[in-house]
Order: structure tokens, then C-alpha cells, then sequence
């Protein structure tokens, strides 16, 4: 009896996480939807179905304006599969100079921390993007000259 108890009460299930930056349509849907774009907003949007997600499987981490970390733990992989597959339709970042404002390319949190890890999300956008999509985003999200500078040579 005790042996069932035990095994009913310890058993271990396998976690499949995925963790992501809100992408840009994925924040305007949920600001849409919800009225505004916080951790609390963001929960309770992927609470309701297609997700249906309950507020154990969220971590969701606010980094800077307009840039929110969600860890996700599913239970099952193919769940997750899906659900990466669907996010894979949100490409569009926010640019570093916004959610950034009054950090630049170099400065000492470029390289360290949640900083760099968005910096490498953005970066991998970036290179995703055509030249002339390149110049597009940069007139929507109004580049600085400085940022428009170090993207053209890093771009070489």
C-alpha cells in the first residue's frame, strides 16, 4: 500500500520547455485582446484556448519595455511542438533600440545577461531580413543614426 502511495505521490513527469521573447504581432494580439501587455495580461491570454495554459506552465519575466520572457513547460512534446510551430509564424522583434532606448551597440550590457540574449534574438532576426526589408524596418521603428550606421556595417 505504501509502495502505491509513494509511487502516486513521487512520480516524475518529463517537461518540455519552450521559452521565447513576446514577438511584435504576438504583443499587439495580446494588448488587443487583453487592453494592455504585462506579465499579468500576458498569463491570462495564453490561459484562454487555442493555449489553455494553466499558470504553473507560465514564467513570464518583464526585461525592459516592450520585452517580456515567457518560459512555458509542457507536459506533453507534441503540445509544445505545436505550440512552436504556430510561434514560428511571429518572426517580427522588437528593435534593440527600443526596447533598449538608452543603451547602444558596444555598451557594457550588450554582451551580458538578458541584454545579450535579446541582442542575439534581434541579431537573428536582422539577418533574416532582405536589405530592402532591412530599410523598411528601419523607417517603421525609427532608427537612430547611430544604430543605422553599425547595422550597415554589420551587415558587411
Amino acid at each position: 500500500m505504501f509502495s502505491k502511495l509513494k509511487d502516486f505521490f513521487c512520480k516524475t513527469y518529463p517537461i518540455f520547455r519552450y521559452d521565447f521573447f513576446i514577438p511584435v504581432a504576438l504583443y499587439k494580439r495580446i494588448e488587443a485582446v487583453e487592453g494592455e501587455v504585462s506579465p499579468q495580461s500576458i498569463r491570462l491570454f495564453f490561459s484562454k484556448a487555442p493555449y489553455s495554459l494553466s499558470k504553473g506552465q507560465l514564467q513570464i519575466t518583464q526585461e525592459a519595455n516592450k520585452l517580456f520572457f515567457v518560459q512555458i513547460a509542457f507536459y506533453e512534446e507534441d503540445k509544445r511542438a505545436h505550440f512552436q510551430k504556430e510561434m514560428e509564424d511571429y518572426k517580427e522583434v522588437f528593435p534593440f533600440w527600443t526596447v533598449f532606448p538608452h543603451s547602444f551597440h558596444g555598451a557594457p550590457r550588450w554582451n551580458q545577461g538578458y541584454q545579450e540574449h535579446y541582442r542575439d534574438t534581434f541579431l537573428k532576426y536582422w539577418h533574416f531580413l532582405s536589405i530592402e526589408e532591412q530599410e523598411k524596418y528601419m523607417e517603421t521603428y525609427h532608427c537612430p543614426e547611430d544604430w543605422r550606421l553599425w547595422l550597415k556595417d554589420y551587415r558587411q
